[in-house]
């Protein structure tokens, strides 16, 4: 009978993997449960065989079964869709707060997935600089809405899709899977050099990369030999952070206002400088990734007749002579092992032989870097001024498209 009730219990729980939601937030606390049940079940059954010297070994066979079971499943069927994730259907995720998102969780006003008649849209695509880590009507989306409306005399909306911490692989997702319902006529991709060419490498084109960054997606399974690579591992550690984002709705906003201490600003900034080391292989392989999937981009637009602009923000380590003096010297380096512009000739080479448009904001800033300060103290991201240059610079280039 407990054979039965144990078998039964394991159907069950892959019943519920493969067919239920699972984005649906119930769903998921039954399935871990359930799966916490089996476990215990395996092991209480395995501790009350009649042969004491190999129950150890029994209940560690069966756990080991279970765990197993519960990959093979994983990896068939990845947790979490991440379109339930990014557009809130279940409250799961970067939930929406009251006067600083809209109800879906972007940071804009409320857009409908219908266009108003005369209106040319904009979809904007990007991480936490495109979100924005001012206020919304400060950050670069806004200001570059208003700026376009005032210079073509037009109607024009910028629909701001930005996600903090995803990547170009999670703006290719975006791309296909979200911004198309907003009936576009132009694709805007925020691409910042300081950490989307470490977002990038490794990733398929047809990745779902919006969960992995929240949730978990499977690896080979040679990479699984680490615990830390099982789909399980991952998605259990992963679940932990979603579930302090759910419970702290403002996280990500607050966090990404705030300045940061010292020492972790600087090393953040060294961190991101290595994409900018001279002769690096690391940095070659992930421009290439980066390169791969702009150019999917690329065709994926190309095939709708959709124009695709790629606005390249440049880190503060390029702008802040005295920031790369500090960080340099927090490190004992020089200057010279840099080069300071080939992040944004990588971006150039990937999309030379493409339709796309490619706005380097990289001159501007380093020329109005010098009067005054663009980036916030200690932070990373675009100060308001900051966010307005680059509105500045890309409604100059978008200025074609409208007439």
């Amino acid at each position: 009978m407990r054979s039965r009730s144990g078998h039964a219990l394991g159907f069950l729980i892959v019943a519920l993997m493969l067919q239920v939601p699972a984005q649906a937030p119930v769903a998921l606390l039954v399935e871990y449960w359930l799966l916490v049940l089996l476990a215990v079940r395996t092991r209480r059954r395995a501790s009350e065989t009649s042969r004491p010297v190999s129950s150890g070994l029994l209940a560690l066979l069966s756990v080991l079964g279970t765990l197993a079971a519960i990959e093979l499943v994983l990896s068939v069927r990845p947790p979490l869709a991440p379109k339930g994730l990014v557009l809130q259907q279940s409250g799961v995720g970067l939930k929406p707060v009251p006067g600083v998102t809209n109800s879906l969780g972007f940071r804009d006003v409320e857009r409908s997935p219908t266009k108003p008649k005369g209106v040319y849209r904009i979809v904007a695509l990007g991480d936490s600089f495109t979100f924005g880590a001012v206020p919304r009507d400060q950050g670069y989306t806004a200001q570059l809405e208003r700026l376009l409306i005032d210079r073509s005399r037009r109607s024009v909306e910028v629909v701001n899709l930005g996600i903090p911490g995803i990547g170009p692989a999670g703006y290719w997702w975006m791309l296909r899977q979200v911004a198309l319902d907003y009936d576009p006529d132009l694709i805007l991709v925020g691409f910042f050099v300081g950490n989307d060419f470490l977002e990038s490498v490794g990733r398929a084109e047809d990745d779902d990369p919006v969960a992995d960054r929240y949730v978990a997606r499977p690896v080979r399974w040679w990479w699984r030999v680490s615990m830390r690579e099982w789909v399980l591992a991952r998605y259990l550690r992963n679940l932990w952070q979603l579930s302090r984002m759910r419970w702290s709705s403002s996280t990500l906003i607050g966090a990404s206002e705030q300045p940061m201490e010292a020492t972790a600003f600087l090393q953040i900034e060294y961190e991101r400088a290595q994409i900018l080391r001279r002769d690096s292989a690391e940095a070659r392989t992930r421009f290439r990734s980066a390169a791969r999937i702009l150019q999917a981009m690329d065709r994926f637009c190309r095939q709708r007749k959709l124009p695709l602009v790629v606005a390249v923000f440049p880190d503060e380590f390029q702008v802040n002579s005295s920031l790369r003096q500090s960080v340099l010297a927090d490190h004992v380096e020089r200057e010279t092992s840099y080069d300071l512009t080939v992040a944004q000739r990588a971006v150039r080479y990937a999309l030379q032989d493409t339709k796309a448009q490619r706005i380097d904001l990289l001159p501007a800033f380093l020329r109005e870097g010098q009067a005054r300060e663009l980036y916030l103290a200690r932070n990373t991201h675009f100060n308001a001024a900051g966010n307005r240059l680059a509105a500045d610079q890309v409604a100059a280039a978008l200025q074609p498209f409208l007439r």
